[in-house]
Parts: structure tokens; sequence; C-alpha cells
């Protein structure tokens, strides 16, 4: 029966390229919320958002060739990432008030210092990094094996925004904590900003 075991590995296929696909998305998610978030609270246009991410991939890398510990890894990433947006917003980004453009410009370049300084203190070439001991499992499904650190990604990503789509509909369009006097310079950047565009 030559047609259905063509069919059967076709079906199988193309369900592990979802599983795939799926996973690479909530990756994908994972990074563009920060983004969003950072937008949608703060204003700011943060292109060099990715480079965060980079610069903390990189510190837990390096974290894990010392110590070999991915729960002290993931927390000093964390921190030196939040340390770092830290200092760029205070030092950088408040003087340039509510203005997209010069926060592009800004982001931008930030971003290109960051790409350099990751070639330059751990070059360029690929890394292996291997998952904890309790997510290199696999589950079979159907006869699919699907690895458990992928599955990991997908529910992290599926818990983080069913957590940030709850909280945006019980504050409305902004936390409590936002003063309304922001709230108005927002509305006249974003209207002055519209303007810009249509000139």
């Amino acid at each position: 029966m030559p047609g259905k075991g063509t069919g059967t590995v076709d079906a199988r296929f193309w369900l592990i390229q979802a599983f795939n696909g799926t996973s690479y998305g909530a990756l994908l998610f994972l990074v563009g919320s920060g983004l969003s978030l950072i937008f949608g609270v703060m204003r700011i246009v943060n292109l060099s958002h990715g480079s965060y991410f980079l610069l903390g991939g990189y510190v837990a890398l390096s974290v894990i060739w010392t110590t070999g510990s991915w729960l002290l890894a993931i927390p000093v990433a964390a921190v030196t990432v939040a340390i770092v947006g830290l200092l760029m917003e205070r030092i950088f980004l408040r003087p340039l008030g509510f203005e997209p453009l010069r926060q592009v410009l800004l982001t931008v370049g930030f971003a290109f210092l960051f790409q350099q300084a990751a070639l330059d203190i751990w070059t360029g070439n690929p890394f292996d990094i291997v998952p904890p001991a309790l997510l290199k499992q696999t589950i079979v499904v159907g006869g699919l094996r699907l690895p458990l650190y992928r599955i990991f990604m997908i529910a992290v990503a599926y818990s983080s925004g069913f957590r940030c789509g709850s909280s945006w509909r019980r504050l409305g369009s902004a936390p409590p904590s936002v003063p309304r006097s922001t709230m108005r310079k927002w509305r006249a950047a974003s209207a002055s900003t519209h303007r810009s565009c249509r000139c």
C-alpha cells in the first residue's frame, strides 16, 4: 500500500512542521511582546530591543560556562539586561522626551553598539547550549516525538500572552499609575507625529 504509507509520512511531516512553526512563533512572541509593552506603557520606540535579548543570551551562556547552573544564569542575565536598560532610559532616552524620531535614531545606534560589543567579547562563532536535564526529554504524541523544551517555550509564551491580555483588559488603555498629564503628553506627541507624517 504505497499510497497509504506516503500519506502517513506526509501527514507526520506537516504536523512536525506545524509544531516547529508554533514553537518558533512563541519565541518571536516573547521577543515582540516586550517591544510592544515598552511602547504601549512608556511610549518609547526601542529598536535596540532585540539587542537586549542578544546580550541576555550571551550573559546567560557565560554564566552556564562558568557555573554550569541554569537556575543562576537566568536571573543573572535578567538583572544585567535590566540594569543596562535602566541606565539607557535614565541617561539617554528620558532627556529626549516623547520624540519618536530621536528615539529611533538613538536606539538604532545602540543596537549597532550592542552587536559590536557582542562580537568583540563573545566572537561571532555559533555556540551550542545544552538544555537542562528536565527539558532534554521528549514526549511521544500520536507517534511524533516532541522535544519538551519546545513545549515549555510554547507554554511560557501562552501564559505570558494570557496574563498580559487579561491585565490590559482590566487596566484599559493605560495603567492607573500613569498620570493624566503624561497621558496628555502621549496624545499630543502622537498627534504631532501623525501631522508630520501627513505633511
